[in-house]
């Protein structure tokens, strides 16, 4: 992007406190799934948990990409416990997505909106795809070694996702993956006056509202 073209101004524009406050809206997808739902999972391609040191075949392919602090953001995620999924082909990261294990709640910044989760749920996010092995079906199936890992070799009993719903490719990727929609959270803003709201999108789930919490909302799986 050339710096001042009409391009940047619009960039800029739409990222901003002011044209947040005329008007803006968010809106992710909260996906969930059970271990009855979990498909079943065979390949040949080699995912691995919590190999860290697969962080060091990263390679840079954006121009905002920098190996040294990505390096650094991977060290202090293996320090604080967090856990990962890696695949390394031709000695290149080609995929890498991050989970939480026990996870209590989430909060969707973008919506401003918390969602608490019921016990031994697992949550995955910032799943990451190398632009070379994109197209592939990777995607898919690294989510799906990451679901049956989390209810083979864990105690999960609920396994939970988002995503905005404005990028169609990583909804339609999680949906392939077993995951189902069960939630639209949306946030809305014209002139200052601010808009919360939650759908609610699959029968076996409902958000009920934390009461004395604003913006907050309890997932609880129907049986």
């Amino acid at each position: 992007m050339i710096k001042y073209s009409s391009e940047w101004f619009l960039f800029h524009f739409k990222n901003n406190d002011i044209s947040r406050w005329l008007a803006s809206s968010a809106s992710f997808y909260l996906l969930a799934m059970t271990k009855d739902s979990c498909r079943p999972f065979e390949t040949s391609l080699p995912f691995k948990i919590n190999q860290w040191q697969d962080m060091a075949f990263f390679e840079e392919t954006e121009s905002w990409h920098n190996k040294q602090n990505f390096l650094k953001i991977m060290s202090e995620k293996e320090r604080n416990g967090e856990n990962c999924v890696t695949l390394v082909l031709n000695n290149q990261l080609a995929f890498v997505n991050f989970f939480g294990l026990n996870s209590k709640q989430s909060l969707f910044s973008d919506v401003g909106i918390k969602v608490v989760y019921p016990a031994n749920t697992a949550t995955q996010y910032s799943a990451y795809i190398h632009p070379q092995h994109r197209g592939k079906g990777i995607y898919q199936l690294g989510k799906k070694f990451v679901s049956n890992y989390l209810f083979e070799s864990t105690n999960t009993r609920l396994y939970v996702g988002a995503v905005r719903s404005d990028n169609r490719a990583a909804h339609k990727g999680q949906i392939a993956s077993g995951l189902h929609s069960v939630a639209r959270l949306e946030r809305s803003c014209l002139f200052g006056n601010v808009t919360k709201n939650v759908f609610e999108l699959h029968p076996n789930y409902k958000l009920v509202a934390v009461e004395g919490e604003p913006a907050s909302w309890r997932l609880e799986l129907i049986e």
